[in-house]
């Protein structure tokens, strides 16, 4: 159970720290991507936003599974599952899951395509000093 709330602060970190880098990576003169690449850039901005709050989304359920699985254990076994705006404890277990699904692969896929984005950037004019 500690394991999962580590990697999805770390994912939530990386995301959030992913967004902030591409955000200043367009202030900078030099970095000026055009065509496909400029495509594969916004992606990567609506990658790395969507695996951010996907990975807020996912602490917030997985904080409030942890609050109905701790009352449950409080009162003893209840006749009715105790609920949190109409979802018991399982729902929010496997909403936790699917976030933390969505926040992997958006979070691969955002760092894939800046890699791509910045190496034709920035190792293709090294590339084309050293006239390889």
């Amino acid at each position: 159970m500690g394991q999962m709330s580590v990697v999805l602060g770390l994912f939530a970190t990386l995301s959030v720290g992913g967004l902030g880098f591409c955000f200043s990576l367009l202030q900078q003169s030099l970095f000026k991507p055009t065509g496909w690449y400029a495509v594969a850039f916004l992606i990567t901005l609506l990658s790395f936003l969507v695996a951010s709050l996907s990975g807020i989304a996912a602490t917030v359920t997985r904080l409030v599974d942890f609050r109905l699985t701790a009352q449950k254990v409080r009162c003893g076994e209840l006749e009715e599952p105790l609920t949190f705006f109409g979802t018991d404890a399982s729902g929010y277990g496997k909403a936790t899951w699917r976030l933390f699904w969505c926040t992997s692969v958006s979070l691969c896929l955002a760092v894939a395509l800046l890699a791509i984005v910045c190496a034709k950037l920035y190792l293709g004019g090294l590339l084309d000093a050293a006239r390889l």
